[in-house]
């Protein structure tokens, strides 16, 4: 009868069964992860209630690496995406009440880049593409910040530095919130996606293989410091 089911679950191995689950799960996840693929929008995050609301003084963070991903998505030969991830980033994060002079600043290591491949890795440190010995930063650097209503959503447009180009890019940045560590520090988290063009930055080698269109998706913790160190301070009045 067409009503049967196909499957007696009852008579099936238990090793058959965790294997259908675990199938099941991978497919789940893959169309999750194919739909996000070059998303400019963020999802909402919800915030757990025992964190703490912004407060409306200025706070100054400067970011830490441990707790911090910067992950790439990139195309491979129109077939699967290939991802990657920068282990070394640094940066300060001036927020103000009125957002006038709040501010985002990022540094990265070009040479920490690692897809899980050697060869590769050192293929893209080279001159063909990053050239990490000629241009050993990546660069972002905030020229105005705007907040998305009373959300802690923000729309952050700024210069980005790379391979010795500069082009302005918009990052949508939500901050999760702000909370006291394990360690007892306060740390805020923040999260953003936003794609680029590799091309707009003069590295176009091997677009019949590798796209064109670069993923990013970075999540960082920044611990809130007493107030910005002098140095920060001066390069914010040249801004």
């Amino acid at each position: 009868m067409f009503c049967e089911p196909l499957i007696d679950w009852k008579s099936t191995p238990r090793g058959v069964w965790n294997q259908f689950v675990t199938l099941l799960i991978l497919l789940m996840w893959f169309g999750i992860a194919d739909r996000g693929f070059g998303q400019t929008s963020i999802d909402i995050v919800q915030v757990p209630s025992d964190v703490e609301k912004s407060s409306t003084t200025d706070q100054y963070f400067e970011v830490d690496n441990d707790h911090s991903s910067l992950i790439f998505a990139v195309s491979h030969a129109g077939l699967s995406y290939t991802y990657g991830r920068f282990e070394k980033c640094s940066g300060q994060i001036l927020l103000t009440e009125d957002l006038e002079d709040a501010y985002f600043r990022f540094a990265i290591d070009v040479a920490s880049i690692n897809t899980n491949n050697q060869l590769r890795d050192d293929h893209l440190r080279g001159p063909e593409f990053l050239d990490a010995k000629t241009f050993s930063k990546i660069k972002f650097n905030s020229t105005s910040v705007k907040r998305q209503s009373a959300t802690k959503n923000y729309l952050v447009i700024g210069t980005m530095s790379m391979h010795g180009v500069e082009r302005q890019i918009e990052m949508p940045v939500t901050m999760i919130g702000i909370g006291k560590g394990p360690m007892g520090k306060t740390r805020g988290g923040f999260v953003t996606k936003f794609t680029i063009q590799r091309s707009d930055f003069g590295i176009s080698s091997m677009q019949k293989v590798i796209g064109d269109q670069i993923a990013v998706t970075f999540s960082f913790e920044a611990i809130l410091k007493d107030s910005p160190p002098e140095n920060f301070k001066r390069f914010i009045e040249k801004k």
